[in-house]
């Protein structure tokens, strides 16, 4: 019972740590995907005076 309990934490414990890593590397994959997809080129100039 000792040893199961054990592997079941085991088992959350590595579940979340994947649900992280998951996190983390979606969360530094998409923003330059969005930058590239679309450019900030065109909200420059409405920013800038005439």
């Amino acid at each position: 019972m000792h040893q199961h309990f054990l592997s079941a934490r085991n088992a959350v414990l590595l579940a979340l740590l994947a649900a992280l890593a998951w996190l983390f590397i979606l969360l530094s994959l998409l923003p330059p995907l969005a930058a590239h997809s679309k450019p900030q080129v065109h909200a420059a100039p409405i920013f800038m005076p005439q």
